[in-house]
């Protein structure tokens, strides 16, 4: 059977991206949501999603995006100006030279875990900012910690080359070189250590630009098993500009969340919506 979540990532880094969430809910356009602990507006996000009536989410970990740890002892993962690297080529040069300490990432992502519980969250899956949590040394604390916290499902971003074909520009074809390896062989870990994960994923080649055309593909183009799409929806304001790393493409995913009536589609095509609790049992 064809199964597919849709997740909207980033939920409290700003309060665009948390309105444009609460709007997908209402809307029921999407399956999951994942939510940053780190983000600026995180409590913002845990309040809505409680006063809706969700207790479930996801953790997006993050390591990456100029924010703040929120561990007191993350000395090997911040900048000099006491904040997390960039982005993730920046981590990628940290980690692979040896500059970043595992017990800080572990300790890290504990207190981003405890901070989403503490909300009063139940967290149904993993994913990573920037698709962090595939770094080799990093993937074994994440397996480990979701292992340790009952958490079952660790989302696995290998997408098919063929998308590269689909309007994908020069730095695409870069990330997805670089990430498809380190997520190929993430499967088969997440697989041995008998935890749950996406079939497939699609949206990190046409990360923050999914419209109807490529939604409609994505949808044509589905295969068997657990399918998993990630959005990055944001409401379209001033305050976008610079506080989400999708700045204003984030809006236009949203619009196509909102009017493509992709769940018709699916029903059409014989693609189940599920939820990450479903795709874990």
């Amino acid at each position: 059977m064809k199964k597919l979540i849709i997740n909207a990532d980033d939920l409290g880094v700003s309060d665009a991206v948390n309105e444009a969430a609460e709007s997908c809910l209402k809307s029921a356009v999407i399956t999951g949501v994942s939510v940053m602990p780190c983000g600026r507006r995180f409590r913002e996000a845990a309040a809505m999603l409680r006063n809706m009536g969700f207790v479930e989410a996801g953790i997006h970990l993050t390591l990456t995006g100029g924010l703040k740890p929120i561990s007191g002892g993350a000395d090997s993962l911040r900048s000099s100006d006491g904040h997390f690297p960039a982005n993730y080529m920046h981590l990628a040069r940290l980690s692979l030279t040896g500059r970043v300490k595992v017990r800080h990432v572990r300790d890290e992502f504990t207190a981003q875990i405890e901070a989403l519980r503490n909300e009063g969250l139940k967290i149904t899956h993993i994913d990573g900012h920037e698709h962090v949590h595939m770094l080799p040394g990093i993937l074994r604390c994440v397996i480990d910690l979701a292992k340790e916290h009952g958490i079952k499902y660790i989302r696995i971003p290998l997408e098919r080359s063929s998308y590269l074909l689909e309007g994908a520009y020069a730095v695409d074809i870069f990330r997805h070189a670089v990430l498809k390896p380190l997520a190929a062989t993430a499967l088969k870990e997440v697989k041995k250590a008998g935890l749950f994960s996406n079939s497939h994923f699609l949206g990190h080649i046409h990360s923050g630009r999914i419209n109807e055309n490529v939604l409609a593909l994505m949808l044509g183009r589905m295969e068997e098993g657990v399918n998993e799409i990630a959005f990055h929806p944001a409401v379209f304001t001033k305050g976008l500009l610079g506080c989400t790393p999708r700045q204003a493409d984030s809006a236009r995913e949203l619009k196509t969340l909102l009017e493509s009536g992709w769940r018709k589609r699916a029903e059409e095509l014989g693609i189940r919506p599920v939820t990450h609790k479903e795709a874990s049992s």
